[in-house]
């Protein structure tokens, strides 16, 4: 039999490069984007080119091969294990068996059915050094053949995003889409192999798990490995195994090499001019000294590339066979350079070495401290990296070692020479060097985007990109602290202590600009962690400090890089540590900014990816991961370190009201309104048990100390005590008369949270019975509560859709003075700006001092909610509209009331004065508008046939009115004759907002449709129509020349936002905790109205209009 594989073998003698089609095509979607973390097409390529090309003599031996025969045409045996020592040529092996098996799959033949997945694993790579890149690498191969396939990957990452390949539980999500893809119905013969199992550093008995669980018949896998004990452990136990020994199979090894050298020996002849006796006498010294090793040639034959005709024979003898020999010699020519030079190379060495990923020669420039005369050049850089022997290779501009052996070598053998102080000094100076590189390179707005608004979607990187030295650096600076020996700059506050000071801001801006936010949390966790071991209290403070700021404003920042100096310094606490230090980064285009909390509030985070309400929350006993439970029916596990939303878990048939933790960690449980208690395994994801028995929805759920036991509380008034093992109830208690929501006991069952409809949480002591703390902040019904286990952070779900974590040692009311009780409702700016007036559900119209945000009134005498407020012309009267159904007027200057307008017999919602301020007009629920004499009181007009009347306004000349309503309408009105002028239709929804324009030539209208419409008056058509309008927002402001100008508010009420000609664009972000419930706008000022009644204003510069 030729050596071929049947119905696989590529003809002719050209390598192949697999696959350059992509065959996957979704648009816009991200999906495949984020997946991928390499492309093992590109990486086979790199890896070939690297060792001098393929020689397909080399590696077909093994086609005729008695056990890889086997595996090709047994269907039982599905795993081919080929296992070798160091250079022994698996890696070119591998790519060998793909060249070979390539050509009869789709990524070669669109038109085949057969796929083809594989990937390489290289440890000095954090790339593609773990079990989770290992599996990201191989569906991602697989989908870009089938794309059918991306089904299976994309209905998780639409709830989760990219944080599901990357985040904790990333290896469990990527377990269970990888196997959903190998079980898809449409998939027929598959090849996956994976080569150099013993360089996956993080995960691999995962990995071997799942090697030795697949049973597809439809799969079969070829992995390759050194001879490793921990690895053939795994896979020994493999029934359908068959392993081939490199070692045992020496002839054949042998056979290869030679033609390897073979190879190798007239590409030098060719080069250098070789003749007959030199050739020979090459071929046989390498022959002689290679020990079968295919390493050891290619790294000989690469030092001799360069040696004449003469002095070949010479330079040969002087290298030793055997790697280990051959290494040592590298390491010993070094040793003779002079002495600068000899330095230098060991520091790169040294540097490489311990870098988490592969460095580009940019970034070893900044990393390196070359002499003097040669700065940090390149050039001058790549001539030092050849002197470092065949140690390192660089290809487009990337730094790899030619071989994980050699990497090895230096840290083990060569360590004393390499790392004559300890790895951890090499280490620290990274870490040195991180710093002053970034001091260097960093600072604000360093791609010059200039708009503070601008989304990381909308951002190409300049070229020259600025932060190309340093992207290694900004993630890792403080992975290399973690690892360094002590030293005197970490604990005496100095280095790091002043780049955190001085460049924190900058720092968080560069990682947004990389995509790297996440990294940055851990980041700063770690530093934290690792400083409460060091006496260094105040760089402890300042770090502690950090860590509150990126966590609060992480989600913000992933998003939105330029925020970094706008709304997360503007929002921080004044006694923040990093808004003190950076106080001179704030915006200076925004004049009046709304007062700071004193400190940080026990609100640590908040969560927002459910789809609706969310009912219930618990901490994973680490502290590591929080569970959250929705009315969307689904169950979420998020990350507390960075905010990332990792897992999703679905089954229960109704919206779920409680989650709970085992004490172990390993069981979740859920309890839902479709009356059952699903217990779910948190490693897989799987259902364990579902606890039947409750005759009503289920609304609370909570594990014994020692796990083996679930109290459920429910609808039907009863607690239950469940045996987790059996699943069977144990005991119903009766006593509760209504629905048992949520309870909950810290770890030393010394306090219990409890959540309720009054919006709060409360702290009780369990043994008083008294209660310690409430917390208040959530505008709608708290349903769940969970403890920390240090009992120190509580979370709480609410109605409202988020989710708040509350710090138990922080008590403080947040509460602004002066700020309304509840919701704020209506606002509105006095002419002048100088005064805003807010009506809330509290009853009362306050008028505020928009220059110092202090409230001059509180006017007291509705007896239902405020629902519109106005000011008057000359700035002395307000109007009030309310649910009592009357309209008042109220003094300005006194906050007295002059005139009660009682005319309307249901519910008032819109009040508008004139420009003279002789009127005041009121609309109301059935449509009703009425015109009043502000003098005397009395009605002068009175129009009907409009819909619930939400705004009013009068043209400037006072001829005119407009009124939007409910039934999605504008009208104008005739003032004097009292008729209808025009009806404008064409909103989808009732119109909030109505104004006129300066000239009284066009109309505006803001509606619940999301969109602004302006209308031409003479003729009753739109003009134009703006997208994503936020309802209860202002109206546009127009200039002589009709465009827009000013201020509002986006559609979710997440920004505020500043007109560029016809485009609406993002200025300052709103936290959640002050989305607005009601705004106002006048030129350059913008106020807005919280849920919670706080007021907050802002006046911006008129270059932002």
């Amino acid at each position: 039999m030729s050596n071929t594989v049947h119905a696989l073998t590529a003809s002719g003698n050209a390598n192949i490069h697999i696959g350059n089609r992509h065959y996957y095509n979704h648009g816009d979607d991200h999906c495949l984007s984020d997946l991928r973390t390499t492309d093992p097409r590109d990486d086979k390529k790199r890896i070939e080119g690297a060792r001098g090309g393929l020689v397909k003599d080399s590696y077909r031996w093994i086609l005729s091969h008695d056990n890889f025969r086997n595996w090709r045409d047994d269907q039982h045996r599905n795993l081919l294990w080929i296992k070798g020592d160091p250079g022994k040529g698996k890696t070119m092996l591998f790519c060998g068996l793909l060249d070979e098996l390539g050509p009869t799959t789709r990524l070669v033949d669109q038109e085949a059915k057969t796929l083809l997945s594989y990937f390489f694993c290289q440890a000095a790579d954090s790339r593609i050094n773990s079990a989770t890149a290992v599996l990201r690498g191989l569906i991602y191969l697989l989908v870009v053949q089938q794309d059918s396939l991306a089904s299976h990957v994309q209905k998780r990452y639409k709830d989760v995003g990219k944080q599901l390949f990357s985040d904790e539980n990333a290896w469990v999500a990527l377990h269970d889409i990888f196997n959903n893809v190998l079980s898809d119905p449409s998939l027929e013969e598959t090849y996956i192999m994976i080569d150099a199992l013993d360089e996956c550093v993080a995960g691999l008995p995962d990995l071997l798990n799942l090697i030795v669980k697949s049973t597809s018949s439809r799969v079969k896998w070829i992995v390759t490995s050194r001879n490793w004990p921990s690895i053939a452990e795994r896979l020994d136990v493999a029934t359908e195994v068959t392993s081939l020994s490199l070692e045992r199979n020496q002839e054949f090894i042998s056979a290869a090499v030679d033609s390897y050298i073979q190879h190798r020996v007239q590409k030098l002849a060719v080069r250098k001019k070789y003749n007959d006796k030199t050739k020979e006498a090459v071929r046989d010294y390498l022959s002689l000294n290679a020990n079968d090793t295919f390493l050891w040639v290619a790294l000989v034959c690469q030092d001799i590339k360069e040696c004449s005709r003469r002095t070949v024979l010479s330079a040969l003898k002087a290298f030793p066979p055997g790697l280990d020999s051959l290494y040592e010699k590298m390491v010993d020519r070094i040793r003779r350079l002079n002495k600068d030079d000899a330095k230098l190379c060991y520091e790169i060495l040294a540097i490489v070495t311990v870098a988490y990923r592969p460095l580009t020669l940019v970034e070893l420039a900044s990393l390196v401290q070359p002499p003097e005369e040669e700065s940090d050049d390149e050039e001058f850089l790549e001539e030092d990296i050849e002197r470092c022997g065949s140690f390192l290779a660089v290809r487009d501009g990337i730094i790899y070692f030619v071989h994980q052996s050699a990497r090895d070598y230096l840290r083990d053998q060569a360590a004393s020479t390499v790392f004559p102080s300890g790895l951890g000094v090499a280490h620290h100076r990274v870490f040195r060097q991180s710093l002053i590189a970034m001091q260097k390179c960093l600072r604000r707005d360093i791609y010059n985007l200039s708009h503070p608004g601008i989304s990381i979607d909308n951002i190409q990187a300049p070229w020259p990109d600025p932060l190309t030295p340093v992207r290694y650096s900004c993630v890792y600076w403080v992975d290399h602290v973690c690892e360094a020996q002590p030293e005197d700059d970490l604990l005496d506050e100095r280095a790091a202590h002043r780049f955190v000071q001085a460049f924190f801001l900058h720092w968080l801006e560069a990682l947004s600009l990389c995509r790297a936010i996440s990294d940055g949390v851990h980041a700063v966790t770690k530093l934290d962690r690792l400083l409460r071991t060091s006496p260094s209290n105040s760089f402890l403070s300042l770090t502690s400090n950090a860590r509150q700021f990126i966590l609060h404003n992480g989600p913000l920042l992933k998003d939105a890089p330029l925020q970094t100096y706008v709304a997360a310094l503007l929002f921080a606490p004044v006694s923040n540590t990093i808004r003190e230090s950076f106080k001179k980064e704030e915006p200076r285009w925004v004049t009046i900014k709304p007062e700071a909390y004193q400190v940080w509030t026990p609100l640590v985070a908040t969560l927002d990816n459910h789809h609706n309400s969310i009912r219930s929350l618990a901490f994973s006993p680490d502290g590591k991961m929080l569970i959250s439970g929705s009315y969307d029916r689904t169950v979420k596990i998020w990350d507390i370190a960075t905010g990332d939303l990792g897992r999703l878990i679905k089954g229960h048939d109704d919206n779920i009201r409680s989650v709970a933790f085992s004490p172990d960690g390993k069981l979740m449980a859920s309890g839902s309104r479709d009356k059952t208690i699903k217990i779910w395994d948190v490693a897989t994801g799987a259902l364990a048990r579902t606890l039947k028995g409750h005759r009503s929805g289920v609304g609370s759920v909570v594990f014994s100390t020692g796990g083996s036991l679930v109290a459920s509380g429910s609808e039907d008034n009863t607690i239950k005590i469940w045996d987790v093992s059996s699943g069977k109830a144990m005991k119903t208690l009766k006593g509760h008369t209504g629905s048992v929501w949520s309870v909950t006991l810290s770890a030393d069952s010394k306090l219990l949270a409890s959540g309720s409809d009054d919006t709060r949480v409360k702290i009780w002591d369990a043994t008083t019975g008294k209660v310690r703390q409430t917390f208040e902040g959530h505008w709608n019904s708290v349903r769940s509560v969970a403890f920390s286990m240090d009992g120190r952070l509580v979370a709480s779900g609410s109605s409202d859709g988020t989710i708040g974590i509350w710090d138990t040692t922080i008590n403080r009311e947040r509460r602004t003075v002066g700020a309304h009780g509840k919701d704020v409702t209506s606002m509105a700016f006095s002419p002048n700006r100088k005064l805003m007036a807010s009506g809330s559900y509290d009853e009362t119209v306050k008028i505020w001092d928009t220059a110092t945000g202090e409230v001059k009134q509180t006017c007291k005498g509705h007896t239902s909610l405020i629902t519109s407020v106005a000011f008057s012309a000359d700035n002395a009267l307000v109007a009030s509209g309310s649910f009592d159904m009357t309209t008042i007027i109220w003094d300005v200057g006194t906050g007295k009331r002059l005139l009660v307008l009682t005319g309307h017999t249901i519910l008032v919602f819109s009040v508008a004065f004139s420009r003279d301020s002789k009127l005041v007009a009121s609309g109301s629920e059935l449509g009703t508008i009425k015109i009043w004499d502000t003098k005397t009181g009395g009605i002068k007009k009175t129009f009907e046939g409009h819909g619930r009347t939400q705004s009013i306004s009068f043209s400037n000349n006072g001829k005119l009115i407009i009124s939007g309503s409910d039934d999605g309408t504008v009208r104008i009105w005739d003032l004097t004759a009292g008729t209808i002028l025009q009806t404008l239709i064409g909103h989808g929804d009732g119109v909030r907002s109505v104004s006129f324009s300066n000239d009284d030539k066009l109309v505006v209208s803001g509606s619940d449709d999301k969109t602004i419409r302006i209308w031409d008056i003479a003729t009753g058509k739109v003009m134009r129509t703006l997208e994503g309008h936020y309802s209860r927002g202002p109206l546009v402001s127009f200039s002589p020349e009709h465009t827009p100008t000013g201020y509002g508010v986006n559609v979710d009420g997440s920004w505020i936002t500043a007109w560029d000609g016809w485009e609406r664009r993002n200025l300052l972000y709103l936290p959640p905790d002050i989305r607005p419930s009601s705004c106002a706008t006048s030129g350059s000022a913008l106020a807005i109205g919280c849920p919670s009644g706080r007021v907050l204003f802002f006046t911006f510069i008129s270059q932002y209009l």
